[in-house]
């Protein structure tokens, strides 16, 4: 099973796979591009399209916009979206017909692990865990590991 059948059948995968590493590079390239380009340049929004899993005839991006795959994205009839549109489509994310989004909308169709033994389980080496903001820790009594991720403690403010 590839990484990416992984995602559509709800599965634990690999988003440093070189595999996956390639879909959301060419999003990531393709949002650059939309982003660069005037409003008015006919071409923009085949540039965005091209890169979705779907959508329908009738849509338009405001910009600036940030896909991860983009492929992931489903998009129906008569789709507005205002500035700054977030989408973390690591999992399947379907938007409906006759849909507007204001601004500054994210969509997150993801998430960490966040149990140390699941962690564990996918090899991650300590200098991968530090890149990516995980941290495992010892228990008070030692008996199992803990899990989280610094931007939440960042938040809480401890």
């Amino acid at each position: 099973m590839t990484e990416e059948e992984k995602i559509f059948a709800g599965k634990m995968f690999d988003p440093r796979k070189q595999e996956l590493k390639d879909i959301k590079h060419k999003a990531h390239i393709a949002c650059q591009k939309f982003n660069a380009m005037d409003e008015y340049d006919p071409q923009r929004s085949r540039v965005i399209g091209e890169i979705l899993g779907k959508t329908g005839k009738v849509y338009y991006f405001q910009g600036p916009v940030q896909f991860n795959y983009g492929c992931h994205t489903f998009i129906g009839e008569n789709f507005f979206a205002n500035f700054n549109l977030t989408v973390m489509d690591d999992g399947p994310i379907y938007i409906g017909d006759n849909v507007c989004f204001g601004p500054n909308v994210s969509l997150m169709a993801t998430n960490h692990p966040l149990i140390a033994n699941v962690i564990k389980l996918r090899n991650i080496e300590k200098s991968q865990i530090e890149k990516y903001g995980i941290f495992l820790l010892k228990s008070v009594d030692n008996s199992h590991d803990l899990c989280g991720r610094f931007y939440q403690i960042l938040r809480s403010g401890r």
